[in-house]
């Protein structure tokens, strides 16, 4: 009798589980008992019919055919008004597949055609039915495609070619979309079937091979769709011979190739082209001569105010690669340039320029490639010139072609740099040189030939130089700094070049530095004002070069002292110090005078008192009263008459080679020179980027020459249906200065194989103590199975079957307590994400 009760107990439990579980399918569909998932009603709908999906049948489905018309026109799409969403509804579209058809390539576009640019409709697809989809469907198996980057961009357009998919033999697809974010929207959709690739234009035109499927003849880009399913493109969208990576737009007709060949020094290429489709490539070849240097290719923007113009563009790249067009993935490409989101400037004037010392440049064909990414109607001017020098010397230099070496420029006068493109404007004495406030991060000066005013060693220059930024922060790291460089115009003053180098700390500050006469004597002069932090903030700045002259015992303060050391004395006297009264002194000095005896030999000069015995006044010259220096940047040598330059006053940081070192500044006991110490204080050393210090603690720093576990394509190693990588490996020894890690191509221990997309890597041995794997071999990617991923699908679906059986009970306690949890947010937190083919 007690069993008999257990039954019926288990009976009426399964009977309110049932009834829990219709409710839970929001009575649009059934729990199926040996999973315990909703079978929703008309989950498939035909043509023109509606129905629902999810996993608790909360979201529309329509039917709809892919024939390029719009799915949302269908009459029960319209009549529930579809097209229109909410925030993070959801609604789909089934259309049957005929597996077995003629067509290669599944195309859809979705458009959003709200006025509300914050709508962010997003596409996801999903395919069903046959022998390995029975399953699946919206809301239950994870999505095969995911389309997400409408947020940005009115229209979208998403193909997929029937060999990419695994697991065919599909008898319909699914297509839904989600209204991402907080803002509702109002969209358009459109799916096709075709045997060569196939797109659409913004307004919906349905293109095959990029060409309109009912345009003149004139606008058809291929002569035929080949039985593999591929466009044979007409010139100029045909691929070139060779080797050519895929997705670059050769395959459905979309990259254009001009020819351009040989560019002449001297004569630059110049072309205006409008960039228009987001995702489609320009490309340009042209030949290398044996005696170019260098190559610079310019992209300027234009029409900059004009609507759906360049102030729409948000990326634009471009690329250069020898041999071959450029891609946009990793080893792709030789050289780049490109515009970051948002940066005018960059938009505005953006330049790519590699030359003989560079690796990767040789003679022969280049491909300039040009993308434009996401940008709107935008008009460009592509120039692309050669040069036999650094940018041809910009005009200002001679070209100079040794035999062995690098080619550089010898400027002109008042030109520098190695391509001789800064002008150093003259700073002459006296005068004040200006600069507005502006995001410059060198300004070059040069003073005028000042090896005259030496002569007397009691000339001096004064370099005044004060900056201002309105809008400066204290927080900044970087500071102005004043460089000075002794020598020709054959180079400029820059942080790592320079003969002194001043911070100037404070802005509104003047700050005064001085070259002594035995620097001035050394030749010519050349100032640069350095902004290290110019992105960050603009500066305006003035500098005064000054003629200082120190006069002989300062004209005795009997007269006044000139700026070239000079004196003119107050009336009744005379004199070079104006020591000497106008009537004369028979005795031969006047008491309490001193007469200068300069000693080149020890930077300074030697004053002699007028001693006098009784009327025989002499000056005594055996002895210094006093011994003063040529400069005020000297000091004497302790007691002895002679004067020394000191190399440094406090404890120096110096940065060279990799490394940055504390060197103590030593001051002799007998008033020599100071001096930094020859070598680094041991606790005060760091090695800077790209260098590391030696493992045994010494101050001393070696290369790392790549990043210990990073890639680089091995060109020399082919791999069919991939590419073979070469692992960076730091192996070598530590020698100061020099590379400790290196890629080795063709090394197995090191060799690592990526895949074309729709093949994988089989047969790949792991590295021991690593992550990275070798060898293998690219096949393309099988239908079936393994019986590894059986077994976790078996164990998966037991796990779901009885969360589901424990859902309905806790729905049915919970609908009992007045509150379901069971609604449209659980249809929305279970949505698959993307996990390709």
């Amino acid at each position: 009798m007690f069993g008999v009760w257990k039954v019926l107990a288990a009976l009426v439990a399964f009977q309110v589980f049932v009834v829990g579980a219709q409710e839970a399918c929001n009575n649009r569909g059934h729990i199926r008992s040996e999973d315990g998932k909703c079978i929703c009603d008309r989950s498939q709908p035909a043509t023109g019919e509606s129905g629902w999906a999810g996993s608790n049948c909360t979201t529309r489905v329509f039917g709809a055919e892919l024939n390029a018309a719009d799915m949302t026109a269908t009459s029960a799409c319209r009549a529930a008004n579809c097209s229109g969403m909410e925030p993070l509804e959801w609604v789909c579209f089934y259309s049957p597949l005929d597996w077995g058809g003629n067509w290669k390539h599944l195309t859809t576009q979705l458009n959003r055609t709200s006025a509300d640019e914050d709508g962010d409709p997003d596409l996801y697809g999903l395919f069903t039915g046959g022998p390995h989809g029975q399953d699946r469907a919206p809301g239950l198996s994870p999505w095969d495609v995911r389309e997400i980057s409408s947020s940005y961009r009115p229209s979208v357009v998403k193909s997929i070619q029937k060999a990419d998919i695994s697991d065919g033999e599909f008898t319909g697809v699914y297509q839904c979309v989600k209204a991402y974010g907080r803002h509702g929207l109002t969209f358009s959709m459109r799916s096709t079937l075709t045997k060569c690739p196939s797109s659409f234009t913004t307004s919906g035109e349905q293109l095959i091979c990029s060409s309109p499927i009912h345009g003149p003849p004139s606008s058809q880009r291929f002569d035929h769709c080949t039985p593999e399913g591929t466009c044979a493109c007409k010139d100029p969208w045909k691929k070139p011979e060779g080797s050519t990576y895929t997705g670059l737009g050769f395959e459905d007709c979309s990259a254009e190739l001009e020819q351009v060949g040989l560019v002449e020094h001297g004569k630059p290429w110049q072309k205006q082209l409008v960039a228009e489709d987001g995702k489609s490539w320009r490309f340009f070849s042209f030949e290398v001569d044996p005696d170019d240097y260098q190559v610079n290719i310019h992209v300027d923007r234009e029409d900059e105010q004009a609507v759906n113009g360049c102030d729409d563009l948000l990326y634009f790249e471009a690329y250069a690669k020898w041999g071959q067009p450029p891609g946009w993935g990793y080893g792709q490409y030789d050289f780049r340039a490109h515009s970051s989101w948002g940066d005018e400037d960059s938009l505005q004037d953006m330049e790519l320029a590699f030359d003989r010392s560079m690796n990767g440049f040789q003679s022969g064909k280049w491909y300039l490639g040009v993308n434009a990414g996401d940008a709107g109607q935008c008009k460009v001017s592509l120039t692309i010139r050669t040069f036999d020098c650094p940018l041809g010397c910009n005009g200002h230099g001679t070209c100079l072609k040794p035999t062995r070496g690098n080619r550089t420029c010898q400027c002109d006068e008042g030109f520098l740099g190695t391509d001789c493109a800064y002008e150093a404007k003259a700073l002459e004495l006296g005068q004040q040189a200006q600069m507005n406030e502006a995001s410059f991060e060198y300004d070059f000066r040069r003073l005028p030939d000042m090896s005259g005013l030496a002569a007397g060693h009691n000339v001096e220059v004064a370099l005044e130089v004060a900056w201002s930024s309105h809008n400066f922060r204290d927080w900044a790291r970087g500071r102005p700094e004043l460089l000075l460089l002794q020598g020709d115009n054959s180079t400029d003053a820059h942080p790592s070049n320079y003969t002194m180098k001043h911070t100037l700390e404070e802005p509104n500050t003047t700050y005064t530095y001085t070259l002594c006469p035995s620097q001035i004597s050394e030749g010519k002069w050349r100032v640069a004002i350095y902004n290290p932090a110019s992105s960050l903030f603009p500066i305006a700045y003035n500098l005064t070069a000054k003629q200082v002259g120190y006069c002989l015992h300062n004209c005795s303060s009997r007269g006044q002292c000139q700026d070239d050391g000079s004196c003119i004395c107050n009336a009744g006297y005379a004199g070079g110090d104006c020591s000497v009264t106008s009537s004369g002194a028979s005795t031969g000095c006047t008491p309490g005078s001193r007469r200068p005896t300069h000693m080149s030999d020890k930077q300074g000069t030697c004053w002699h008192d007028c001693e006098c015995h009784g009327s025989d006044c002499r000056y005594n010259d055996n002895a210094c009263a006093v011994f003063t220096c040529d400069s005020a940047s000297m000091r004497q040598k302790g007691s002895a008459n002679e004067c020394v330059r000191d190399e440094c006053t406090q404890d120096e940081w110096e940065e060279q080679n990799g490394q940055a070192c504390l060197r103590k500044c030593e001051c002799p006991s007998d008033g020599s020179p100071c001096r930094a110490a020859s070598s680094c204080q041991r606790d005060k050393f760091v090695c800077t980027g790209g260098y590391k210090r030696f493992s045994d603690g010494q101050p001393k720093c070696y290369r790392l020459g790549c990043m210990e576990g990073s890639l680089q394509m091995d060109s020399s190693k082919a791999v069919a249906n991939g590419l073979a990588y070469a692992a960076c490996v730091c192996d070598g020894p530590e020698v100061e200065g020099e590379d400790k890690c290196a890629f080795h191509p063709q090394d197995q221990r090191t060799a690592t194989i990526t895949c074309n997309s729709g093949y994988t890597l089989q047969g790949a041995q792991q590295l021991p103590g690593t992550h990275a794997s070798t060898g293998g071999r690219c096949v393309r990617a099988g239908s079936g199975a393994s019986a590894g991923a059986v077994a976790l699908w078996v164990i998966l679906s037991a796990s779901i079957s009885g969360a589901l059986g424990c859902a309905g009970l806790w729905y049915w306690q919970a609908r009992h307590r007045g509150s379901s949890p069971v609604g449209d947010s659980y249809y929305q937190e279970l949505s698959p994400s993307n996990t390709g083919f």
